[in-house]
C-alpha cells in the first residue's frame, strides 16, 4: 500500500470512529437495551483505526499526520473505557481508561500544544479527565501532581492567549484542589507525586468483616445518584457526596489494593494495541484479566445531576422496567429543602430515621426532556401528583435546570415516588428535609421500601456540607473520616487511623452476625409454631409477614454494607 492510500485510508477511518463516537455521545444513559451493541462497534473501529497508525506511523507521518493526532484517538479510547465503566459498573475498564491517559502523558502526544490554542484547550480537557479517573481509581498521590501540571498549563494557556474562558480553567483548579481537602483526617502526600502512607478505599471488600459474615446474593442491580447543593463540592457534573456513595457501591479488584498499582504503572508503558484486543476479549467473555477468581457484579449505576421532576422520574421508571423481578434498586438524593439550608448553631444533633413497611465534563450541556414513549401506561398514571404543585419544605430542591423554566418541575416530592414501589425500593435521603419521605410508609403499592434518613439539621460544629460533603454520606461511605470528624480530629496520625479502622471492622462484623442471628431466630420461631393450621399458601403467607423485611436485604453484602454504616450514626 503506498503512502497515499494509506493516508486515505486512515482519513476514512478516523471519519467512521468520529460518527460512531458522536452517536455514542447522543445515547440515552438509561433504558436503551441497545447500547451494548454500539459499543462493541465502536471498540471494533477504534481497535482498527489504532492497529492502521501503528502499521503505517511512518508512511502516515511523512504524509503529514501530527503526534497529537494520534493522542486525540488515544483520548477518545480512554473517553470510550470510561463511558463503558459508567454503564456496566466494570472497575477493569476504568484501568484500561487510565493506562491509556498515562500513556498519553508519558508519551508527551500533546507537547504541540504549547504553539496552538486549539491544542491547547485539546490538552486542557484531557487532563481533566484524566483527573477524574485517578479520583476513582483512588489514585490520590497521582493527582496532587497532575493537579500540579494543569496549573502550570492553564497559567502558560491565559499569559499567551488571554482566552475567553480563562475564569472557567482557573475555577476546574478550583475545584480539584477542594475536591481533595474534602477527604478530612485523610493524610496527603508530602509533594505531588510522592507515595501516600495510608490509603482508605471507599469500595467494598470481600476480607471486611460484615461482608464475610454471610454469603452475598446480588439483589441490588440498579442505583440512581443525584446529588445538588449551592457551592457543593463538585468537578464538573461529578458532585462530591455522588462520587463517594458510587464507589461505596462498588467491589475493589484486584488493582484496587495499594500493591497492585506498581504493576498497573507497568502494564501502562506496554503496547497500547494488546489492550484493544484485550478489550475485545473481556467483553466477549465478561470475565475479568486481573485474577483468577471472579469478582461480584457491581450494580449498574446512573448519575443524574440537576434534572427536572420529570427527567428524574422517566430515568427511575425506565430503570426499574428493565429490572430482574426480584431486584432492588436504590435511589440515593443529596440535596436541599425548599426552605432555607442555614446551619444551626448549638442544636442537639438527632438520632437519624429509618422507615420501613410492609412494603459528564463541564462544557456538556444539561439534559435534553426525556422521550416518555418507553415508559408504561401505569407508571406514567403513576407520575401525577396529587396535591398539585411543589411548595415549600413539601419536597426536595433539585437544582436549575436550563431544560426547564417553571420553577416547581425542580422540586421532587415523596409522593412522586409511590409508583415505584411496585418494586423494592431502597432511598438514601440526606437532606434537611429528609422527614418528609415518612409520608411513604403505608402508601407503597405491593412491594417493600426501604429508607435511610439523615437527621434535618447538621451540628456547627462539624464543618459546613459545602466543604467536606453531607455528613449522613460521609458516614455511609467513609466511616473513618466521619469519626474523625466527629470526634473534633481532623489531623489523625497514622496509628490512629490504622486502629479506628480495624476496631470499626470488628464492631461491622459482630452487629451484621446479631443481626443475622435475630433475622433467623425470628424465621425459625414462626415456622416452627406448633399452633400453624392451614393450608400450606397460607403458612408460607404467615410467614412472609413475621419475617423481617430487612432480613432480604441483608442477604446483599453491599445493602448491608450501608445498614450496618447507618447504625452508627
Amino acid at each position: 500500500m503506498g503512502s497515499r492510500e494509506a493516508f486515505k485510508e486512515f482519513e476514512v477511518l478516523l471519519d467512521k470512529s468520529q460518527r460512531c463516537f458522536n452517536r455514542l455521545r447522543d445515547l440515552q444513559p438509561y433504558g436503551n437495551t441497545r447500547w451494548e451493541h454500539h459499543f462493541h462497534k465502536a471498540f471494533q473501529i477504534y481497535s482498527k483505526l489504532w492497529r492502521f497508525q501503528q502499521e503505517h506511523r511512518e508512511m502516515l507521518t511523512s504524509k503529514g499526520m501530527e503526534r497529537w493526532e494520534i493522542g486525540d484517538i488515544a483520548s477518545k479510547i480512554g473517553q470510550l473505557y470510561y463511558n463503558y465503566y459508567l454503564r456496566a459498573a466494570e472497575i477493569r475498564f476504568l484501568h484500561e481508561s487510565y493506562v491509556f491517559y498515562e500513556a498519553i502523558r508519558s508519551r508527551a502526544y500533546f507537547a504541540q500544544a504549547a504553539t496552538d490554542a486549539n491544542l491547547a484547550i485539546k490538552q486542557l480537557r484531557y487532563f481533566a479527565r484524566f483527573i477524574i479517573i485517578c479520583l476513582l481509581l483512588n489514585r490520590k498521590e497521582e493527582v496532587w501532581q497532575l493537579l500540579q501540571e494543569f496549573q502550570a498549563l492553564i497559567s502558560s494557556y491565559i499569559m499567551k492567549y488571554s482566552p475567553a474562558d480563562a475564569q472557567e480553567w482557573r475555577s476546574v483548579v478550583q475545584e480539584v484542589t477542594n475536591f481533595l481537602h474534602a477527604d478530612i483526617a485523610m493524610p496527603v502526600p508530602r509533594s505531588p507525586g510522592a507515595s501516600v502512607p495510608f490509603r482508605y478505599s471507599l469500595r467494598a471488600s470481600q476480607q471486611q468483616a460484615e461482608v464475610k459474615v454471610h454469603p452475598h446474593k446480588m439483589l441490588l442491580h440498579n442505583v440512581v445518584l443525584v446529588s445538588y447543593y449551592p457551592r457543593q463540592v463538585k468537578i464538573a457534573e461529578l458532585p462530591l457526596d455522588s462520587f463517594r456513595m458510587l464507589q461505596a457501591l462498588e467491589w475493589e479488584d484486584a488493582y484496587s489494593s495499594p500493591r497492585e498499582h506498581g504493576s498497573l504503572q507497568r502494564q501502562s508503558s506496554s503496547s497500547s494495541r494488546s489492550l484493544v484486543d484485550k478489550t475485545k476479549t473481556a467483553l466477549q467473555n465478561g470475565t475479568a484479566e486481573q485474577g483468577s477468581k471472579r469478582q461480584p457484579e457491581n450494580p449498574a449505576k446512573h448519575m443524574v445531576y440537576r434534572p427536572t421532576a420529570m427527567q428524574l422520574l422517566a430515568v427511575l421508571t425506565t430503570t426499574m422496567e428493565v429490572m430482574p423481578k426480584e431486584s432492588i434498586m436504590l435511589l440515593y438524593l443529596s440535596a436541599s429543602s425548599t426552605r432555607s439550608c442555614e446551619l444551626s448553631k448549638a442544636v442537639p444533633y438527632p438520632s437519624t430515621s429509618c422507615l420501613t413497611n410492609e412494603i459528564a465534563p463541564a462544557d456538556q450541556d444539561a439534559p435534553q426532556p426525556d422521550n416518555m414513549s418507553d415508559v408504561s401506561v401505569p407508571s406514567m398514571s403513576a407520575l401525577m401528583v396529587p396535591n398539585g404543585a411543589a411548595t415549600s419544605g413539601e419536597g426536595v430542591y433539585l437544582g436549575p435546570s436550563k431544560g426547564s423554566t417553571d420553577s416547581n418541575d425542580s422540586y421532587l416530592l415523596p409522593e412522586d415516588l409511590v409508583h415505584l414501589t411496585r418494586r423494592s425500593l431502597f432511598l438514601v435521603i440526606d437532606s434537611d428535609n429528609s422527614n418528609s419521605f415518612m409520608r411513604l410508609q403505608g402508601c407503597e403499592v405491593g412491594c417493600h421500601a426501604f429508607c435511610l434518613m439523615s437527621p434535618s439539621q447538621r451540628p456547627y460544629e462539624l464543618s459546613e456540607a459545602s466543604k467536606a460533603g453531607n455528613l449522613l454520606t460521609m458516614f455511609l461511605t467513609a466511616p473513618l473520616m466521619a469519626f474523625c470528624l466527629a470526634a473534633g480530629n481532623p489531623d489523625p496520625s497514622i496509628q490512629q487511623l490504622l486502629d479506628l479502622q480495624t476496631t470499626l471492622n470488628c464492631v461491622m462484623g459482630e452487629w451484621a452476625a446479631l443481626l443475622l442471628r435475630s433475622f433467623q431466630q425470628t424465621s425459625a420461631g414462626s415456622s416452627s409454631s406448633p399452633q400453624a393450621s392451614g393450608s400450606i399458601q397460607q403458612q408460607q403467607q404467615q410467614h412472609q409477614q413475621q419475617r423481617s423485611p430487612w432480613s432480604v436485604v441483608f442477604r446483599d453484602a453491599l445493602l448491608r454494607r450501608l445498614t450496618l454504616r447507618f447504625l452508627l450514626c
